[in-house]
């Protein structure tokens, strides 16, 4: 079902559909994907993402009518995907394949999930110091949407460091920010 999408995605940029013929297959065979192992799933989804038509690749799975349920973290991607912010992450991304320059999961994944990590980290900032409550924030968010997957480790060191750095940008006075 991703290839199909992927390759759908393909076919959009180039300014082709595809065939309702072949949709509908896809469509009904849904199912079929709670027989794949999660973290299958997660590298079909970076795939589908990192291959330099993110953004086509979205817009061909709501086509579809596939926005839900192939992957819990791949419609996280979709529903967020007209907020601006990751809609830029979406599109850097695919510029970068275009341009033939490396990408990174966990800056596409970590884009996503800010708002998360954010909203965990300001309901704790009454309860606990900045520090603490922003790691228990990308805890929480890593456990809930991430999950266990294979290369969880570096992933979540990658994300977590992204994160962390976040605060920082708050700070526009003094030598700070140069």
């Amino acid at each position: 079902i991703i290839r199909a999408v992927r390759f759908g995605a393909k076919l959009s940029r180039l300014g082709f559909t595809l065939d309702p013929k072949t949709a509908k297959p896809l469509q009904d065979g849904i199912a079929l994907l709670a027989e794949v192992p999660q973290s299958r799933l997660f590298d079909e989804m970076l795939k589908l993402l990192q291959t330099g038509h993110a953004v086509a690749s979205v817009d061909q799975l709501r086509a579809l009518g596939l926005a839900t349920g192939i992957y819990p973290l791949l419609d996280v991607v979709v529903d967020r995907s007209s907020h601006p912010f990751v809609q830029a992450a979406l599109a850097d991304t695919d510029r970068r394949v275009g341009e033939g320059k490396p990408v990174a999961p966990s800056f596409l994944l970590a884009c996503v999930l800010w708002q998360d990590v954010k909203a965990g980290w300001e309901q704790r900032l009454g309860r606990q110091q900045p520090f603490p409550a922003l790691q228990d924030a990308i805890d929480d968010v890593f456990d809930k949407r991430i999950g266990d997957v294979s290369g969880r480790c570096k992933l979540a060191a990658d994300m977590r460091e992204i994160w962390v750095m976040q605060p920082r940008f708050e700070k526009r006075s003094g030598s700070t920010p140069f």
